[in-house]
């Protein structure tokens, strides 16, 4: 071990850029090869994941023009919460290997793609 392993704080591979993560899990001696390769895929679907956000707000938003304008925003916040618990929870369970660190990132895309483009197609124009 060098020093910089023993120096590490515990969420050291948040700083690091996606090329440094990706030099990490080549190494041999890393513990922590689970929770670089759960931040290394999530970091590649973080557009992705943004995107379908995006469409999925605006299509509750846009969804029904009738409906009182607070209701579908609540019902966007709702949607975002859902969204972001289960991005977080199946970082937790990639972390902690009950998911494949590719599973565990694609995930929520997955879920949430076909659904915010299901519902992106109801939006009236």
């Amino acid at each position: 071990m060098d020093l910089e392993t023993l120096t590490r704080v515990k969420n050291w591979h948040m700083y690091l850029p996606t090329w440094r993560i990706l030099q990490e899990l080549d190494r041999t001696s890393n513990l922590q090869h689970a929770g670089l390769a759960v931040a290394f895929h999530m970091r590649v679907t973080r557009t992705i994941a943004g995107l379908t956000l995006i469409v999925l707000g605006l299509s509750v938003i846009l969804r029904d023009q009738n409906r009182n304008v607070f209701i579908s925003a609540g019902m966007c916040l709702m949607l975002c919460v859902v969204f972001f618990l289960s991005i977080f929870a199946c970082q937790f369970l990639g972390k902690d290997d009950y998911l494949s660190p590719a599973l565990a990132a694609w995930l929520p895309v997955v879920a949430f793609g076909p659904l915010a483009l299901v519902m992106f197609d109801a939006v009236h124009t």
